[in-house]
């Protein structure tokens, strides 16, 4: 493995350590990660750490001395083109199509990557591009980046939501954030009267909103019109407040909008069971889905009871219809 040094490019070394610990909080355990300033300098700002292993480096400030500090030093010249055209490109939009390039890893080995690149903001850093990158070993892991939006696919979205908790946990911090679930009501009457790519237009638009008010943090596309998101718990109903009314607003349609369900604890013995997190976040999220009155709802112990009951007169109603526990 290559060594760190000191960064000579000082566009390169922008980075506070408070950014710089935001960003590997939020991208170390998604697969593999750069981010690129989008001023037209292409300056290579962030790479998590399976994208470093990709360029056989162990820190960011090695890859930066060993090979370059923008994106057109990282591959081989006859490959290269500007990331505002591939961002823009259809590929970018189409399922598991992908830029393909190759690059020389910090030890000298020729390896052929393949990549997906978006467009992004970042509270902080400005107009950024997000690059995926797949090497032949992570293939299977770039299919759980969703087509249509960029975030992670709800399995990849769920192993590091896991690894975030797991993390937090162990340094005192699981408190400091919280699961939330994301529904967009009536979807299917946006893809009928405007069709799927309309449709495609709006899940994108919603993936921005997202990352706009939760910048940082660990968002990904579920099934259909779903999201789900790790907020700071500080100020998780103000971020999700603003977000629903920017849909609303985006939309421009009351019969369609953007409801949210938020699982917060009380202590940390509580988080024991944060694999079933987003399941109780759904659930509250479903509470409210025919309530004009409210965006978001938080999950409660007597939503769980009830859903209990409900689920267990679901599953039982022929058995008690038969022994006439139910009269009709």
């Amino acid at each position: 493995m290559c060594q760190d040094h000191d960064e000579a490019n000082p566009r390169a070394a922008a980075l506070t350590a408070e950014t710089s610990a935001r960003l590997h909080a939020a991208y170390d355990n998604l697969p593999s990660i750069f981010l690129f300033r989008a001023d037209g300098s292409e300056t290579l700002l962030f790479a998590n750490p399976e994208a470093l292993a990709l360029y056989q480096c162990d820190s960011l400030g090695a890859l930066r001395s060993t090979l370059g500090t923008t994106f057109s030093s990282l591959l081989l010249p006859d490959d290269y083109l500007p990331l505002a055209e591939l961002a823009r490109r259809p590929s970018a939009r189409k399922e598991h199509l992908f830029y393909s390039y190759e690059y020389h890893t910090a030890q000298g080995h020729l390896h052929r990557m393949e990549v997906r690149i978006r467009e992004g903001k970042d509270p902080e850093l400005g107009p950024i591009y997000f690059m995926t990158l797949i090497g032949a070993d992570t293939r299977r892991d770039a299919y759980e980046i969703d087509s249509v939006t960029g975030l992670p696919g709800m399995h990849a979205f769920f192993r590091s939501a896991i690894a975030h908790a797991k993390r937090n946990f162990k340094n005192g911090t699981f408190l400091d954030e919280v699961p939330v679930y994301f529904n967009i009501t009536n979807f299917r009457l946006l893809n009928t009267a405007y069709g799927i790519d309309h449709g495609d237009e709006c899940l994108r638009t919603v993936a921005a909103i997202l990352e706009e008010h939760f910048p940082g943090r660990l968002i990904g596309r579920l099934a259909a019109d779903n999201f789900a998101l790790l907020a700071g718990s500080s100020d998780v109903k103000e971020r999700v407040s603003a977000a629903c009314k920017a849909f609303s607003r985006y939309v421009n349609n009351a019969n369609i909008e953007l409801k949210a369900g938020i699982r917060t604890y009380d202590s940390t013995e509580e988080g024991a069971a944060f694999t079933h997190a987003f399941d109780e976040a759904k659930l509250a999220c479903a509470t409210i889905k025919n309530d004009a009155n409210h965006c978001f709802a938080v999950y409660t112990e007597e939503m769980g009871t009830l859903y209990a009951i409900r689920r267990y007169v679901r599953e039982h109603f022929d058995e008690a219809l038969q022994k006439k526990y139910i009269k009709v």
